[in-house]
């Protein structure tokens, strides 16, 4: 009987993560460089939900595909993409992946919330 109550007991509590959030997917989806060539952080249409990254519009960032490439973030990548809630950087054997920041500035510094 103590076996029967014991995974009853783990299945409400996995029941109540679900719930909450705290287990399995996320509401917001993960992103990831869509564009095998070189360009700027920004830019919607090198992603792969069409938007630049930022915490509203992703749970993940990915920059991991197999054409090397440069991702920038420069001067004038606008300050609501500069908050993140992870980043993830590589690339398979023979690639180069990189994230380069340019000019950023003080003010508004690259913040990766759960990094």
């Amino acid at each position: 009987m103590l076996g029967l109550y014991s995974s009853r007991v783990h299945f409400l509590i996995f029941i109540c993560l679900v719930a909450t959030g705290a287990y399995g997917a996320s509401s917001q989806p993960n992103k990831s460089i869509s564009s095998a060539a070189t360009g700027l952080w920004q830019t919607s249409s090198s992603w792969s939900l069409a938007v630049p990254p930022s915490t509203t519009s992703q749970t993940g960032i990915f920059i991991t595909n197999a054409a090397s490439k440069t991702v920038t973030i420069n001067s004038s990548t606008p300050s609501g993409n500069m908050t993140i809630n992870d980043l993830t950087v590589t690339a398979p054997s023979g690639a180069i992946n990189t994230l380069q920041l340019t000019t950023v500035g003080t003010v508004t510094p690259l913040c990766i919330v759960n990094g």
